[in-house]
């Protein structure tokens, strides 16, 4: 379960900094 966390909490910290990235870039 930890590591299935910390797979998703990375991925999910991807995504949140790709969408940041975006709006920074409008």
């Amino acid at each position: 379960p930890n590591a299935g966390f910390a797979s998703c909490y990375k991925e999910c910290l991807t995504t949140s900094q790709v969408f940041a990235s975006k709006l920074s870039s409008l």
